[in-house]
């Protein structure tokens, strides 16, 4: 619900993450696209640029799985926002690590997964993707009605091209 809330009252909403996470953030971006809202996921390079332009009117989604390292990227950015009084919203593991301790709008993710010993993330890949959808879900529902009735229309005229055999995918 807080995070619903620092969404809606966003003018700017940035996800700050590193690579792989940033892959998941452009799959809610463009979830979010879909029913108009604009949230602009951070490339590394211009951290530090973004990271400066917001304000108390905007929101960070800080994504890191060990949320520890206060040098690293996106915990490095916490001090900034905090002076500019930007509301943050973090996604990392549970315990006791930098993101959990500043900032009070926190999802964790599955902590199934070693650091480094791992062979891929799968599980923190998924976990991160079903948070972020859970915030998507969370916040279409907010305003049911005018986000559906956006995407419908919207979908009406951007796929008007598209055409489906399967008839259960059909639209009438």
């Amino acid at each position: 619900e807080r995070a619903v809330i620092r969404l809606s009252k966003a003018k700017k909403i940035i996800i700050f993450g590193m690579r792989p996470h940033c892959y998941n953030a452009e799959s809610v971006r463009w979830k979010f696209l879909s029913i108009g809202l604009h949230i602009h996921v951070a490339e590394e390079g211009e951290f530090g640029m973004l990271s400066r332009t917001l304000t108390h009117e905007d929101c960070a989604i800080l994504i890191s799985y060990s949320g520890n390292n206060v040098h690293r990227n996106p915990m490095a950015l916490v001090d900034i926002f905090k002076r500019n009084r930007v509301p943050m919203i973090a996604i990392t593991s549970g315990g006791h690590n930098y993101l959990q301790q500043n900032i009070d709008c926190v999802f964790e993710l599955s902590a199934q997964e070693r650091l480094y010993s791992k062979i891929s993330n799968f599980a923190s890949e998924q976990s991160l993707l079903f948070i972020l959808n859970v915030i998507f879900a969370c916040y279409f529902q907010k305003d049911y009605s005018k986000n559906l009735t956006y995407k419908i229309e919207n979908s009406k005229v951007l796929e008007e091209q598209r055409q489906a055999t399967l008839r259960r995918v059909k639209e009438e």
